[in-house]
């Protein structure tokens, strides 16, 4: 059996975490130095470069907030936030400033160590097993510091890595469908509409066209048995429902008041400051509720929900909820009575129904898409561990 080199990752790479994200606009005007988000995890080149698609920044903001750099070639991910649950790993393709929620691994200059191999480790390792706090999971940078990494020769660790990402280059491609989908949705809503804030229609508030509730917190039980509760991570990115995970509750008194149904927009009411707003059309069996982190609006006879849909999705991708988000450490939200008080416009119902009838349409489309790239994404996980597995066997992680 080969022998491998095994070190601390702490003994291989520099380790640290961003800072908070500066909130006032002055800081983002001509801005020059580029800022990631966790949002912008969906925007990766080629699976795994971070950085083409994301915020800039001003000198006042990095001197003001005493932000730090990292540098091209630093390899980052959440630490804070569901979004550690999706395992996302990425490299950061520019020199770039990087938000709290980040934890970020240089590699140190002496180290022969190749950042995609690194990567790739540390996605078969699963960094979501570190995350403590089921209601919002958390890393400690010192539990990262003790995962073992196992280095073969350079050579090696590069021929490894350089085909696990030619598939990953694969499930970029199909992913890009998705996000070509999710353009067309917009483009087609304001193509119908017009841009929410400049209508020719009346305005009336969303507490006046629907029914508003929050959820409730309900620790999961171990049973995986009971009533499937919806959280945040089922409301994807793109504005859309992802049932491949949830959690199962026992029951609760009332139960029925918090049944969602076919049509309910479920709208992310609290999450890291990127991700609130986001929200998805249920289109599903009746039989989930949701927790206190998701708002279920059911509209009335005025509005259909895919255009309430359309409305809420360009102001999530346009950042407005951020302007009337209650924030906290690591945490921002929106209570139910300011997303009822948001006024959107009212246009004719047979417009809606026409616009409703094209993005079911895409639905349907969309799903095959997912389909197609959920099995590419299986066979890049399967491959990652097959060849770890195959490579380093028998060495203890």
């Amino acid at each position: 059996m080969k022998k491998y080199n095994i070190l601390k990752l702490d003994e291989i790479t520099e380790i640290s975490s961003g800072k908070v994200a500066p909130q006032e606009k002055k800081y983002y005007e001509n801005g020059i130095h580029r800022f990631i988000r966790v949002k912008h995890f969906a925007h990766l080149d080629n699976g795994i470069l971070i950085g083409a698609k994301c915020n800039f920044i001003n000198d006042q903001a990095v001197n003001d907030k005493k932000l730090r750099l990292s540098k091209k070639g630093t390899i980052v991910f959440p630490k804070s936030g569901m979004a550690i649950m999706k395992n996302n790993i990425a490299i950061l393709k520019y020199d770039s400033y990087i938000v709290n929620h980040l934890a970020s691994l240089t590699i140190k200059e002496k180290i022969k160590v190749y950042d995609k191999y690194l990567l790739y480790y540390l996605k078969n390792f699963s960094i979501p097993k570190l995350a403590f706090n089921v209601s919002y999971p958390s890393i400690r940078l010192s539990d990262i510091s003790k995962i073992s990494v196992v280095l073969p020769s350079y050579f090696e660790q590069k021929r490894i890595a350089d085909y696990l990402h030619r598939l990953d280059v694969l499930k970029e491609k199909r992913k890009n469908n998705n996000k070509k989908t999710f353009k067309l949705k917009l483009s087609k809503f304001l193509e119908f509409f017009g841009h929410p804030f400049k209508s020719k229609w009346n305005y009336k508030t969303i507490k006046e066209v629907s029914n508003i509730k929050s959820g409730f917190a309900k620790k999961p039980n171990v049973s995986n048995k009971g009533i499937p509760q919806l959280r945040t991570y089922n409301i994807t990115a793109s504005c859309s429902l992802n049932l491949d995970t949830f959690k199962y509750i026992d029951p609760i008194d009332k139960i029925e008041n918090y049944r969602i149904k076919k049509g309910d927009v479920l709208f992310n009411n609290t999450n890291s400051i990127d991700l609130v707003g986001k929200n998805a059309v249920y289109a599903e069996p009746e039989n989930y509720v949701f927790s206190n982190h998701i708002t279920r609006i059911r509209t009335n006879k005025e509005v259909l929900p895919e255009y309430l849909w359309g409305v809420l999705t360009i102001l999530y991708e346009e950042e407005v909820f951020k302007t009337i988000c209650h924030k906290w450490v690591n945490q921002a939200g929106i209570d139910t009575k300011s997303i009822g008080n948001v006024k959107i416009p009212i246009p004719p119902l047979k417009l809606q129904e026409k616009y409703s009838s094209f993005l079911k349409s895409l639905n349907v489309l969309e799903k095959t898409q997912k389909e197609s790239f959920k099995l590419i994404t299986n066979l890049c996980n399967n491959k990652i561990k097959e060849i770890f597995s195959r490579y380093l066997v028998g060495i203890s992680k």
